[in-house]
């Protein structure tokens, strides 16, 4: 009798255990689309892939985070016309004041809907790459930083910057000290390369859970950053380089950087091989075009995946 009952717990046992697998497994990845601009997670550090779904071929990225004690950081805001929808996504969130707006790097693409925000909220602070460029929409943004007296910080690999609760952001590239005095104005505004490859790449550290910003580096500057920095880049989370075209994403950087997820923010799929690529490294990849808006919340412990809509596959 005493051995069937033990037998008995041990079933019981295995079956909450796998219960509690389960509830997990569905806990970290929702589809919940009234969470994501809630503020249901509002005590844990929240990192949002924003859809920018305007009617352009390509309408670039778009990253805004918050941290538990409610500081805010946008990095890039698309081209100028997905402007609008970023500021209202920030009207969703309850945003009036930006304290950090971090461009990626100077490209359309990624600074152009910055017009409207800086416009449309108050903003702290600006985190740039030293990278001199010359397109009337960056003459535009420069003007409206100055306009609104707004200060702005350089940093360069090895710099790291610390937020509340132990939050760091590391910066691997540009390299350690570059300023634009060392750039090729000649190579700037002929080579789109030459400038995506001096894009910030910052890793977010939170607890137990890091996410890896890589904006538009090309595979030349990840074989770069894998020989200088080696596992340093490793991170939970990736966003894969240049909206996941197959310039960038090489297999030797996804072994280097090991994620479990990635987050292509991209209105489009541009390149199917590079999702391959990274799933065959076992990496689980989300994508605005297929999942909406995506937030990111973890309390740096558990991370919470929320999809805006669910995907044809899983209908």
């Amino acid at each position: 009798m005493l051995r069937q009952i033990r037998k008995l717990l041990l079933v019981i046992g295995f079956i909450l255990f796998a219960i509690f697998l389960s509830a997990c497994s569905e806990n970290a990845n929702l589809v919940d689309p009234d969470a994501i601009f809630s503020d249901k997670y509002d005590d844990e550090l929240r990192v949002h892939f924003l859809y920018l779904n305007e009617q352009s071929e390509k309408t670039g990225e778009s990253i805004f985070v918050q941290t538990p004690d409610g500081t805010s950081i946008l990095i890039d805001a698309g081209i100028p016309e997905a402007g609008t929808t970023v500021v209202k996504y920030l009207d969703e969130l309850g945003i009036d004041k930006i304290d950090y707006v971090m461009p990626s790097h100077p490209h359309i693409d990624h600074i152009g809907g910055l017009l409207s925000v800086i416009k449309n909220k108050e903003v702290g602070e600006i985190i740039e790459p030293d990278i001199p460029y010359h397109t009337q929409t960056y003459a535009d943004y420069v003007d409206l930083v100055e306009k609104n007296d707004i200060p702005v910080q350089h940093l360069t690999a090895g710099d790291v910057f610390e937020f509340d609760n132990d939050i760091t952001l590391e910066v691997y590239n540009p390299p350690a000290g570059f300023t634009k005095d060392d750039v090729s104005e000649t190579m700037a505004k002929a080579r789109a390369a030459y400038v995506n490859n001096l894009s910030h790449v910052m890793k977010l550290t939170y607890g137990e859970h890091t996410f890896l910003f890589t904006g538009d580096i090309y595979i030349e500057k990840e074989m770069e950053l894998v020989k200088e920095f080696g596992d340093e880049l490793a991170s939970y989370v990736l966003v894969p380089g240049h909206h996941g075209y197959a310039t960038s994403s090489s297999d030797a950087f996804i072994e280097t950087v090991d994620p479990e997820y990635a987050v292509i923010p991209a209105n489009a799929i541009f390149e199917q091989s590079i999702i391959r690529r990274l799933e065959g490294h076992g990496v689980d990849v989300y994508h605005n075009f297929l999942d909406g808006n995506i937030l990111m919340a973890t309390d740096g412990k558990e991370l919470k995946i929320i999809r805006e809509k669910e995907r044809e596959e899983d209908e």
